[in-house]
């Protein structure tokens, strides 16, 4: 299988990994299970892709990982306003 094809499939997965959560969080207004350091973590693993995504100037590693930032950054307000 080409690398190329498996990088976009683990990234599209990896983009969409949160959305459950945040769907979940959202519906049931319960987020006493996320733990707050876990976002905040991966907000900062996010953000550093993002960084380096634009340093090397590749457009797929900005746009995935700016995706899976706003479904963090959306965790992470639903974290505070439920809490």
């Amino acid at each position: 299988m080409n690398p190329e094809i498996v990088g976009l499939i683990a990234s599209v997965f990896l983009s969409i990994a949160g959305l459950p959560q945040v769907l979940k969080s959202w519906r049931t207004k319960k987020v006493d299970d996320i733990s707050i350091v876990m976002i905040l973590l991966l907000l900062f693993a996010f953000s550093l892709w993002i960084i380096y995504g634009i340093a090397i100037s590749e457009l797929p590693i900005i746009i995935v990982n700016g995706i899976s930032f706003m479904f963090m950054a959306v965790a992470l307000l639903l974290k505070i306003k439920y809490k």
